[in-house]
């Protein structure tokens, strides 16, 4: 009997090993095959952005779980220029999926995912200036008169390549904090922000910086979606996100989103009651998709150029 109850016990053993070393090998393939999204959610700690940013990109995750499985998202804590953005993301190791606005250069070097984040939101930007400058733009009615002004922007910026090929010139360097310090400081006189953007990093700003004001009177329309970026090197996760966005966009739960983070921030705006200047953007792909009306958000159609 003995002899027996020590066999039985070794068989139990031998069952559990087993089993262990089959659970073992099942959780290290679902390892495996998760996606691990590599990215860059925000540029400092001040930067409010990261919080739409990564709810948006976890619901465009989560409709894709049953088809791609499941997946984690690392957001790099070492922030990065435009520039070094476009070099990590070419080589698909630190990261690779970056967010940033629609440039040629990245699209043709990377996978791109031509649905604009914001819906256009950046399309309109609204003057961040200083308590000095501040009432200085109400006599501004064309892109002549607002060229008088010194302009401050980040010098790997899309929209820095659009104002200086309209004729504006800037001051600036990389850094995004530094930026909104130098405006503090008086170095120039306004920062043009996106409306998806202004809103949400002013009260931040200000707490530091208390010099900085939202001008009242104006609006530039300079058309720039902000897109995802895949690497290349990650086709898989590219699909993942085009199939997932798109599913989100379908069953409506994307425009929700967008209400929830922006309707206050538009009526904030009131771009029915500003003059908007249109500056155009002469380096837009031909393969922005502006034809599909669900992808945009269209305020207003009053504009004075």
């Amino acid at each position: 009997m003995r002899r027996n109850h020590l066999k039985l016990s070794k068989l139990v053993a031998s069952v559990i090993v087993l089993n262990s070393i089959h659970l073992f090998a099942n959780s290290t393939v679902i390892a495996q095959n998760r996606d691990v999204i590599k990215t860059v959610l925000s540029q400092s700690e001040n930067d409010q952005r990261a919080i739409y940013l990564r709810t948006l990109l976890t619901n465009i995750l989560d409709a894709t779980v049953k088809d791609y499985g499941s997946y984690t998202i690392q957001n790099s804590e070492v922030t990065m220029s435009r520039n070094r953005g476009l070099q990590a993301i070419q080589e698909g190791q630190d990261i690779n999926v970056y967010i940033a606005p629609a440039d040629v250069d990245w699209e043709d070097k990377t996978l791109p995912l031509r649905i604009p984040i914001y819906k256009g939101l950046l399309n309109y930007r609204i003057l961040l200036t200083n308590d000095r400058s501040m009432g200085l733009f109400a006599n501004v009615n064309s892109i002549e008169d607002l060229k008088f002004f010194e302009l401050g922007l980040n010098s790997q910026w899309t929209t820095t390549k659009i104002m200086s090929g309209l004729g504006f010139k800037s001051t600036g360097g990389t850094e995004y904090d530094n930026l909104f310090k130098m405006l503090n400081a008086y170095r120039f006189d306004y920062i043009p922000r996106g409306m998806n953007e202004i809103f949400v990093e002013f009260p931040g700003l200000n707490n530091e910086m208390e010099n900085l004001r939202i001008e009242n009177t104006l609006a530039l329309y300079i058309p720039l979606p902000v897109y995802f970026y895949t690497s290349k090197q990650h086709p898989k996760i590219a699909s993942r996100l085009n199939d997932g966005f798109k599913r989100i966009i379908e069953d409506g739960s994307f425009e929700k989103l967008f209400n929830e983070f922006f309707h206050k921030d538009i009526q904030r705006a009131n771009l029915q009651q500003r003059k908007i200047l249109l500056l155009g953007n002469p380096l837009l792909s031909p393969q922005t998709p502006f034809d599909i009306s669900e992808y945009w958000f269209y305020p207003i159609e009053k504009a004075v150029k």
